[in-house]
Formats: structure tokens, C-alpha cells, sequence
């Protein structure tokens, strides 16, 4: 899975996600299409990965833009929310997507090393979009009373034990408890939902 984040603002419902090869992919493109997409802002790791991106979107009729950067890092966040404040204000939705795999490994036996990279993709690199989300999210709600969403995507490595992928299945497990953690501290301004998705492993492509 890439580090990529994809922020949108939509006119009525959508679906937002990575990879141009997968079928749920197809099925936003599809979407862009039919003009349920206002504005797209995504993120990923590779300039070329975003160019991508933005020339399938382009191409499929949607306005869409983006800049490459580290997930990990918090400078990324704080260029993208940027972005996103000097486009469109504030992102009616954002999909925090941050993930990157490990290898199976037994605890003991597992790299330190890149333990701390998963950890800094898949859960800070979340923590950080939230982080710098939010406030955005927040100025939207006192301006015009338009409500937010937040979805991260978890894994079901995040609600159990998961054998020979112990950093992974932590930063999960720390993804479902900053979303539940978000949803309730955000429940009572009015900003919108804060959920998790939680997937199983499957092929898409």
C-alpha cells in the first residue's frame, strides 16, 4: 500500500482512493464523471505517482491537484492543508490512506529500523493529517455551519492480534484509538464524523 492521502470536497456523496489499478479506483473515476466530485487534492510519496493521478482524474473531467511529499513527515501535512486552505478552503472530506506494509516476521525478529518507518507512515502520517485537517475542518463549521468527515483507513490488523506483523498491527490498532479518540473530542462542535475503515486482506487488481 503507498503513503498517498487524497482530500476531497464533494457536492453529494463520493468515494476516494489510490491506486489507478484497482476496481474501487475505476469506480471513483466513474464518479468524477457523473460530477459527484466538487475538487480533489491528493497526496502521495513520488511526483510521478501525483502526476498520475492527476492526469487520470484531469482526464475523467474532474478538478483535481496535489504535491508530493513524505507522509511520515509533518511538513507534508502542513503543506498539503496549505494547499487545500489556499484552493478550496476546507476539505468537506479527507481520506487519510497512510500505509505501508512489513515484512512477516516474528516480533524478536524484526527490524527496528523499519518497525519505526511503519509506525511513522502508517499511524503519525495519519495523526498528522488529522492534525493539520482539523483546524481547517473546524473554521469551515464557524463560517457557514457546513459539517466535515474524516475516514482513516485501519486494517482488521488493528482490532485483534496479528501474527508476524506486530509493528503494523500496532500502528493500526493506534489508528482505530486516535479515530475513536477524534470522533469524541469533534463530536460535540458539529464538525461532521470521524470515522475507520477497517479492510480485510484482498486482492484488487
Amino acid at each position: 500500500m503507498r503513503d498517498r492521502q487524497i482530500h476531497g470536497r464533494i457536492q453529494q456523496q463520493g468515494y476516494l482512493c489510490q491506486r489507478s489499478r484497482t476496481r474501487f479506483w475505476q469506480a471513483c473515476l466513474r464518479a468524477i464523471r457523473g460530477g459527484r466530485f466538487a475538487a480533489l487534492v491528493v497526496t502521495d510519496y513520488s511526483q510521478e505517482l501525483v502526476s498520475g493521478t492527476i492526469d487520470a482524474v484531469t482526464a475523467a473531467g474532474g478538478n483535481i491537484c496535489g504535491l508530493a511529499g513524505d507522509i511520515a513527515l509533518e511538513e507534508t501535512s502542513q503543506a498539503i492543508a496549505a494547499l487545500i486552505a489556499e484552493r478550496h478552503g476546507a476539505p468537506g472530506i479527507a481520506i487519510n490512506n497512510a500505509g505501508i506494509a512489513q515484512p512477516q516476521l516474528r516480533l524478536h525478529e524484526t527490524d527496528s529500523a523499519m518497525a519505526e518507518k511503519v509506525i511513522a507512515v502508517d499511524l503519525m502520517g495519519v495523526f498528522y493529517a488529522m492534525k493539520h485537517q482539523i483546524p481547517l475542518m473546524l473554521k469551515r463549521v464557524a463560517d457557514n455551519g457546513s459539517q466535515c468527515a474524516i475516514l482513516n483507513v485501519a486494517s482488521a490488523a488493528g482490532l485483534m492480534g496479528s501474527p508476524m506483523l506486530a509493528a503494523y498491527s500496532a500502528a493500526k490498532h493506534g489508528v482505530v484509538g486516535l479515530t475513536r479518540t477524534a470522533a469524541v473530542e469533534y463530536a460535540r462542535k458539529g464538525s461532521g464524523s470521524i470515522a475507520s475503515a477497517r479492510p480485510l486482506p484482498r486482492r484488487t487488481w
